[in-house]
């Protein structure tokens, strides 16, 4: 058994060798073609590439699982960046299917107000798509330091709250009838209960409807079922045999320190694999939703002990270790030898793929819709920030650059 295990060792260390690490505007290269940003087309011609339909918002959100975003951001960056072509009722049917539930995971504040402001989500109001079957182990991160949801302060949002704990999933007529509150009044208590990450509905018409603030409701009328995200007394009840045994207790009974058990770590791993094709500790950090380092690189380690994904240094200039899936390994030795074209590529500061001040030097620029940062061949050369157009040390805006991040913003 010793000499088994040994003959292991030395083979995944002669894997490890065989890697040669690239630079980090190289994996940011890497990245863009990994999630279907650059496939080489002219900007503002149809890239047959890219994917399309109901399909392709299917595949590009099982890609971002699990990622927090401004919830305007989704339909007028994100996924338009990686389809070739998107309409609205893509995502609604991809909603409706039940495979991708959308909400806000991590629970939100009360929010202090300006008076005479109505609690309700905003365009920034960050939101992620889950998908159903990890949905428990989402939630289950998300709320790992024990905060829950906030209760609503509003009367109409105690009163629908109560109501769709006693019910289950109601439509928005049923809302009403049951509940006697008037169409405004209850859109503004689902509007301040989906801010707060205590409600979703099957489809994406309604937070669509929200967002809009329009109080004729049309699309809250066809949004399918509201329903509750997260039932804080099933979860409180099912976490607190872990929250009374101590961390050793916890992990001799197959639950990691903070919570989450060893098989949601490897889940999740699973899905920033397939995010970035590779996995390290400063691509972890930066995830909302992410469980700690120390969880995901046990399952990590796990994997590459099964021969499933490759250990080794990817990326210069990290520290720390580094995983990737094999098919990443490939394209990451082909993109070595890629002649560079000096290609741009304008991105919201709020795109998954942005890694401007993670990878690169400098601070970072805050990620909202608005904000932009191009990058030429993977490297950040200026950033759009509160409107003020600005070039990064080291770099020159000519006016191929200031016209590509005026067109995008």
């Amino acid at each position: 058994r010793r000499l088994l295990a040994r003959i292991h060792r030395y083979t995944l260390a002669s894997l490890r060798r065989e890697i040669e690490p690239v630079s980090s505007a190289d994996y940011i290269r890497f990245l863009f073609s990994w999630q279907g940003l650059d496939t080489g087309v002219p900007a503002g011609t149809v890239d047959p590439a890219k994917p399309s339909g109901p399909e392709g918002v299917e595949a590009v959100l099982s890609r971002l699982e699990g990622f927090e975003a401004p919830c305007a951001a989704w339909e007028s960056e994100i996924l338009p960046a990686r389809l070739a072509r998107y309409e609205p009722a893509w995502l609604d049917l991809q909603s409706l299917s039940g495979d991708m539930i959308w909400g806000r995971a991590r629970p939100g504040m009360q929010p202090q107000g300006v008076e005479g402001r109505k609690p309700g989500p905003v365009k920034a109001t960050p939101i992620a798509f889950l998908g159903r079957e990890r949905l428990g182990i989402w939630l289950s991160v998300a709320d790992v330091d024990g905060r829950e949801a906030n209760d609503p302060e509003g009367p109409a949002a105690i009163r629908v709250l109560e109501h769709l704990r006693r019910r289950g999933a109601c439509f928005w007529r049923d809302i009403l009838w049951d509940t006697g509150l008037t169409a405004t009044e209850a859109r503004e208590a689902i509007a301040e209960l989906v801010s707060l990450g205590w409600l979703t509905s099957d489809g994406f018409r309604g937070l669509r409807s929200l967002l809009a603030g329009s109080d004729k409701s049309p699309g809250l009328e066809r949004s399918g079922r509201w329903s509750l995200l997260r039932n804080a007394a099933e979860e409180a009840a099912q976490a607190e045999p872990a929250r009374r045994i101590g961390a050793e207790a916890a992990r001799r009974n197959g639950v990691a320190a903070k919570g989450i058990r060893p098989e949601g770590a490897e889940a999740i791993a699973r899905v920033l694999l397939r995010r970035y094709g590779v996995v390290f500790r400063k691509l972890a950090d930066r995830e909302n939703l992410a469980p700690p380092w120390r969880d995901l690189v046990r399952a990590l380690r796990l994997m590459e002990a099964r021969g499933e994904i490759r250990g080794g240094r990817f990326v210069e200039g990290v520290y720390g270790e580094q995983y990737a899936l094999p098919e990443a390994v490939v394209s990451l030795r082909q993109l070595r030898k890629r002649e560079k074209h000096g290609a741009l590529i304008s991105l919201s500061a709020a795109d998954p793929a942005n890694l401007q001040g993670i990878l690169t030097p400098g601070p970072r620029v805050p990620a909202t819709r608005t904000n932009r940062v191009l990058f030429r061949d993977g490297e950040p050369v200026a950033v759009l920030e509160g409107g003020a157009l600005r070039e990064l040390p080291g770099h020159t805006l000519d006016t191929a650059m200031t016209l590509r991040l005026q067109a995008a913003s």
